[in-house]
């Protein structure tokens, strides 16, 4: 049997944009995924910063009603806790979803993502900067955050 897909080992050709990095637990934020090159799939999830290895994912994703070529997953009982590319789409260099974390939760964030290029050439656990979700009250300055 041969393996044809080619996991590449260099930096992704795509990277992850939030518009916010420290957000109370009723909020969302804003998530880009922007690629040099079109992509042909992705996959994100968010997983708590202190337990990356569990691989659980948490929060919810929406997808906004003029993205039409994303598409949910649901990982155990949970609903909308990942997403993912449609099959019936061109290739993509942007795409724009939001992420709300759990209503109780209070900690860092990383929002993972796999980037598809074509059948043989992909990337995984590429990485956000952190999120960090808190019930801080007051002013908070997101553009210089310092994970």
């Amino acid at each position: 049997m041969s393996v044809f897909h080619l996991y590449q080992d260099t930096a992704p050709p795509a990277t992850i944009i939030l518009d916010r990095y420290v957000l109370p637990p009723s909020d969302y934020v804003r998530v880009t995924l922007r690629s040099n090159e079109p992509m042909a799939g992705y996959l994100l999830k968010a997983v708590d910063s202190l337990d990356p290895a569990s691989s659980a994912p948490l929060g919810k994703w929406s997808i906004p009603a003029h993205n039409t070529c994303s598409q949910y997953l649901q990982c155990g009982a949970d609903l909308h806790t990942a997403v993912t590319h449609t099959s019936n789409c061109s290739k993509q260099s942007l795409v724009t979803l939001q992420w709300r974390p759990p209503a109780a939760y209070q900690g860092e964030v990383r929002i993972f993502y796999t980037v598809v290029m074509d059948y043989r050439t992909f990337w995984v656990q590429g990485a956000a900067q952190a999120v960090m979700v808190t019930n801080i009250t007051g002013h908070v300055d997101n553009t210089n955050f310092e994970y």
